[in-house]
């Protein structure tokens, strides 16, 4: 598993989770409007994009290697990972139905959900059901 991938141009420089996430499209939309983006801890590039992505190579590198006998490679790099996660993001705005703008909401039909202090000094957050 690399961050960048092992051929490009950024294949042989040093990264992080966020630098993943930003080139990959996925921050740029996280945290409130007119500020700036705030990175989701590691959970969209290294957890969900990298690590994902890896253990579904091995899975499917698993599966190929019992049907045929022959050993497989598994390349996984976070960029991509974090890459396939906005997959539905980019369509939805190709398609004119996500709103790019830092802190609104991307569903039209569906409020936002805010969060709020407790007594307790957390956040907690309350959606509406649908029927």
């Amino acid at each position: 598993m690399t961050g960048w991938g092992q051929d490009g141009p950024l294949a042989g420089t040093a990264g992080h989770d966020v630098n993943y996430i930003a080139l990959a499209g996925a921050l740029h939309p996280i945290g409130p409007a007119g500020e700036a983006p705030v990175p989701p801890l590691n959970l969209v590039g290294d957890f969900g994009g990298g690590g994902m992505l890896l253990a579904f190579g091995v899975v499917c590198a698993l599966l190929e290697s019992a049907r045929s006998g022959r050993g497989q490679v598994v390349d996984a790099a976070v960029l991509d990972g974090a890459a396939l996660l906005t997959t539905m993001v980019h369509e939805l705005g190709a398609l004119g139905l996500w709103r790019w703008q830092r802190g609104a909401w991307a569903w039209p039909a569906t409020p936002a959900c805010p969060t709020g202090p407790t007594a307790a000094g957390g956040r907690s957050c309350a959606s509406a059901s649908r029927p």
